[in-house]
């Protein structure tokens, strides 16, 4: 399975060692994750400050290919525990997440 890593360049460097294949978001973040998500990945993981810099988040949630937000180097944003959170809701009907 082919992996990919999408974030700054400081944060996706380590993932090469295990065969990752890395991609700076750069300045123009939406672009690098059409031209990834249009590859034969298996999984994609995403910084979360790149997520936040997305003029489409629904790009990420519409794919087939497995997308994971991960922490970035500034620490976690929440949005993947709130992904996360909305699919239980999404699959069993209520949130179980409890307070924001």
């Amino acid at each position: 399975m082919k992996i990919a890593v999408i974030g700054p360049e400081s944060g996706i460097i380590p993932f090469r060692a295990i065969g990752a294949d890395t991609y700076p978001a750069g300045e123009k973040p939406d672009e690098i994750v059409r031209e990834v998500l249009g590859k034969d990945y298996g999984i994609v993981f995403i910084t979360e400050d790149t997520i936040n810099r997305l003029e489409e988040r629904k790009i990420i949630m519409e794919t087939e290919i497995n997308v994971v937000p991960i922490p970035g180097v500034g620490g976690e944003t929440g949005f993947g525990r709130e992904r996360i959170r909305a699919l239980i809701k999404r699959a069993v009907g209520i949130d179980l997440g409890g307070e924001k």
